[in-house]
C-alpha cells in the first residue's frame, strides 16, 4: 500500500496529521505492508528568509492581542498533547520552506525521507529550531544520518527545486487546498488531521482483502474523505 502525502513542514496540523497516520498503520498492524512518499505544499511561499517569530505574524495577520493569540495556539497544541506531541508554538518562527523540501526530496534517495520529516518537523514545533537556516539543516539532518556533502551540495545549488514544483503541481491537480492530505493507492483522499479511527477505517477499505469501497463524503474545509477518480 502506498501512501502519499502532501504537507508542509511548518503546518502543526501535518504534524499531528502525521502522527494520527502512524497510530493508525499500527493499530492496524500493517506496518510492513506501507510506504509513506512525502510531497512539498509551500503553505507560505513569500515568506522572507529572515526568520521572525510566528506569533508576531499572528497577531499582524489577525490583528489580534498576544494574549488572544496565544489562546488560538493553545487549541493547537491541546491537538498535539492528544496526539503524543509537545507543540511549542509560542516560540515558533517563520521562516521560508523551500530550502528543507528540497532536501526532502534528497533524503528520499537514501531511503531517510520520513525519517528527515519527523526530524525536521521536531526540530521545528518542539525544540524552536529554524529550519530555513542552512546551517541548522545540515546539523539536524546530519542526525538522522543523511549524507553531508550531498546536503551541502543540494543547500549550494537549486537542486530538486523542479521535484517541489512538481508536487505543488500534482496537489493543484487533485485539487488540494490545504494540508495534511493524504492519497491511499490513489484511490482514497483524506483532507486534514482527521481522528485516528477515521484514517483507520480509511487504510482497512484499502487492504487487499477489503469488501467495499469507501464512500464517506464531507465539506474540504472541515476535514473529508473521499473516493478519487
Amino acid at each position: 500500500m502506498q501512501i502519499d502525502v502532501w504537507s508542509d513542514l511548518v503546518c502543526p496540523f501535518c504534524y499531528i496529521g502525521k502522527r494520527h497516520l502512524e497510530t493508525a498503520i499500527a493499530e492496524l498492524g500493517v506496518q510492513d505492508q506501507v510506504t509513506i512518499r512525502w510531497h512539498s505544499f509551500e503553505l507560505d511561499p513569500q515568506a522572507d528568509q529572515e526568520a521572525k517569530p510566528v506569533i508576531e505574524t499572528l497577531m499582524a495577520k489577525y490583528r489580534m492581542s498576544r494574549e488572544q493569540t496565544l489562546v488560538m495556539m493553545q487549541r493547537v497544541i491541546d491537538m498535539g498533547e492528544a496526539a503524543g506531541l509537545n507543540l511549542k508554538l509560542e516560540s515558533a518562527l517563520r521562516v521560508n520552506t523551500l530550502m528543507p523540501h528540497r532536501l526532502l526530496h534528497l533524503a528520499a534517495r537514501y531511503h531517510l525521507q520520513d525519517a528527515s520529516v519527523e526530524r525536521l518537523m521536531r526540530a521545528y514545533f518542539c525544540e524552536g529550531e529554524n529550519i530555513g537556516n542552512p546551517e541548522t539543516l545540515e546539523r539536524l539532518l546530519d542526525e538522522i544520518g543523511l549524507d553531508q556533502n550531498a546536503v551541502r551540495a543540494a543547500l549550494d545549488s537549486e537542486a530538486y527545486l523542479e521535484q517541489v514544483r512538481a508536487d505543488q503541481r500534482q496537489a493543484h491537480e487533485l485539487g488540494v487546498t490545504g494540508v495534511p492530505y493524504f492519497l491511499i493507492d490513489h484511490q482514497v483522499a483524506i483532507s486534514g488531521a482527521q481522528p485516528v479511527h477515521v484514517l483507520s477505517e480509511a487504510l482497512a477499505r484499502c487492504l487487499p482483502d477489503a469488501v467495499a469501497p469507501l464512500e464517506q463524503t464531507g465539506d474540504p474545509e472541515s476535514q473529508s474523505v473521499s473516493p478519487v477518480g
